[in-house]
Parts: C-alpha cells; sequence; structure tokens
C-alpha cells in the first residue's frame, strides 16, 4: 500500500483503564458472516468497492465499577480483497456505524498505535491502523487477500449509583438484536463508488467486576 501523510488530529488524552478478565462467550460458526466478496468487474464499473468480510460475532463485555458501567467492544473483522486493487491503492478504509445498538449514545476510548488513549475517535484508515494478520487466502477459485483487523472500543456510562448502573447492565444482557455495520472502500476519487457494507451481530456477556 502507498504511503499518506495523514492530517494531525486534535486528540484528548484520558487515562488509561486496566486491564480486564473477559468471559468468553460460546459462539459456534453460526455467528460467522460472510459476505459475498469480489465481483468479477473493471474497477471501472464498480458501484460498490471490491471488498469482503468475514465476520464472527462482536463481543462485548459488560462490567460494572462503582457506579460506572463499563462496555467493552472487541473489534474482530476479517477484509477480503483483490490483491491488484490492495498493492495499487493510496489507502483502505474501514469504518464502523454502532446507530442500531446500545451503544449508539455512549461516549467511548480506544488507543492508537502510539499508545494515546482518545475520545469518540478511531483512525478508519487502515494504512495507520497496526494489521493483526495478512495472509493469502482463496475464495469462490479466486485468489484474495484476508486483513484481519482487532480493536477495542471501551464505553463507559456513569449512573446514580450501583443498582442503577447493574440494571443498565442487565438490559444489555437481554438485548439480542443489536448489530454493528461495517462499510470499507478504497481512497478514490469517485464518489459515486458505494462502500461495501456488512452487519455483524453484537453479543453481549458478563465479566469480572472491576
Amino acid at each position: 500500500m502507498k504511503n499518506l501523510i495523514s492530517a494531525a488530529v486534535i486528540i484528548t488524552a484520558l487515562s488509561g483503564c486496566g486491564k480486564e478478565n473477559e468471559a468468553k462467550p460460546n459462539v459456534s460458526d453460526k455467528d460467522i458472516a460472510i459476505s459475498n466478496p469480489i465481483q468479477n468487474q473493471p474497477n471501472t464499473s464498480h458501484t460498490t468497492f471490491n471488498v469482503g468480510y468475514e465476520l464472527p460475532a462482536q463481543i462485548v463485555t459488560t462490567q460494572i465499577n462503582s457506579n460506572n458501567l463499563v462496555l467493552t467492544y472487541n473489534e474482530n473483522v476479517s477484509l477480503l480483497v483483490n490483491p491488484t486493487e490492495y498493492d495499487s491503492s493510496w489507502a483502505l478504509h474501514l469504518k464502523e456505524d454502532f446507530s442500531q445498538t446500545g451503544l449508539k449514545d455512549i461516549t467511548y476510548t480506544t488507543v492508537t498505535p502510539h499508545g494515546i488513549t482518545v475520545t469518540n475517535w478511531i483512525d478508519d484508515n487502515l494504512n495507520n491502523v497496526t494489521i493483526k494478520a495478512k495472509k493469502d487466502t482463496m475464495v469462490n477459485s479466486k485468489n484474495l487477500i484476508k486483513l484481519t483487523i482487532e480493536r477495542q472500543f471501551k464505553f463507559a456510562q456513569l449512573y446514580s449509583n450501583q443498582q442503577e448502573a447493574t440494571a443498565a447492565r442487565d438490559n444489555f444482557l437481554t438485548r439480542k438484536n443489536d448489530v454493528i455495520t461495517f462499510s470499507s472502500f478504497y481512497y478514490s476519487e469517485d464518489k459515486t463508488i458505494m462502500p461495501a457494507a456488512q452487519t455483524a451481530k453484537l453479543v453481549y456477556v458478563t465479566g469480572s467486576s472491576l
């Protein structure tokens, strides 16, 4: 991938949180969603960017810290891309949409690859993101590259007391229809090409108290 010079971003440093022991949910292979990746068309005729997905269920660990509800979302997304398009592009992007989840109005923090904690922001330019894994793969007899991105979003909401925080946590554990929408696209001057989008189920689990 060709390197871009990232624009300077003004960020707010927040104090970091300690590492928690996370509960491991029983997630079956049925929770894997694989989109229909890579249409065999030249770039000039695309209406949607050539990006496919492999999406396991996305896990959110819920924890109580006094009157603070902490919801730790561990993103786990694999993108399937055409090697030629990927290698010749300036940048591949990945965005998350929480609007169909209970997390949509809650403040979150993330940690940049440089160790800086930022609020309500994450870099969607994957040139600036540490890729967990990159490997060659084959889907429907097509040679592709599989890029795996793993990042952590830490959502936190203060309540009047621990009882209210616990009730809010219990409400999250009952949510069964929350889905996060991912969209991915290459840097392009052609604004008529739509991002490739896919949804994944959010699974809320109970973690140990903080």
